[in-house]
């Protein structure tokens, strides 16, 4: 039974891992778009002389995604603001806040994934004005996240768990 949790648990990690490499992966790509953009709006008002109406708004739908792709990041390296002070002071107290902290990010997940789902879909015949970007695609941040952050919450809770198993 053990030796089959730990097989569980180390592909779970791997999922985990390859989901924040993705992550990662397309925020770095999207942040290296953005800037292109930028330059290219740049060269386009201040040589060309005829501004792009349009990168502006694509600029915005990619700040849109780098932020959703870093949340999954911060929840699977756990670097969102937390007080340090219970987890180093008492250890089971820390477990027991780790293992509360994983249920509130999966509650928080399932409500992006669910409401972020809502919002995508009814979006799906609109085009943003100006680029003509269906307006599904940056919705569509918002569940992919929750998605992201369901897997990496659902992995800190679980070993949390095993973690209050063994104090005891």
């Amino acid at each position: 039974m053990v030796g089959e949790q730990m097989n569980f648990l180390n592909g779970y990690s791997r999922l985990v891992r390859g989901v924040d490499q993705w992550a990662l992966n397309l925020a770095a790509a999207m942040l290296l778009a953005i800037v292109c953009v930028n330059a290219l709006s740049i060269f386009f008002r201040y040589v060309v002389e005829a501004p792009l109406s349009w990168s502006e708004e694509a600029m915005r739908y990619g700040n849109i995604w780098v932020t959703y792709l870093g949340a999954i990041a911060a929840q699977v390296r756990s670097d969102h603001m937390r007080l340090e002070l219970p987890y180093a002071s008492h250890p089971t107290m820390g477990q027991v806040l780790r293992l509360f902290g994983a249920a509130a990010a999966i509650v928080l997940a399932l409500f992006l994934v669910w409401l972020g789902t809502r919002g995508a879909l009814a979006a799906l015949g609109q085009r943003s004005p100006s680029a003509r970007i269906p307006m599904s695609l940056p919705y569509a941040a918002v569940p992919l996240a929750g998605i992201g952050i369901l897997l990496a919450a659902g992995y800190s809770f679980l070993c949390a768990l095993r973690r209050v198993e063994e104090v005891r």
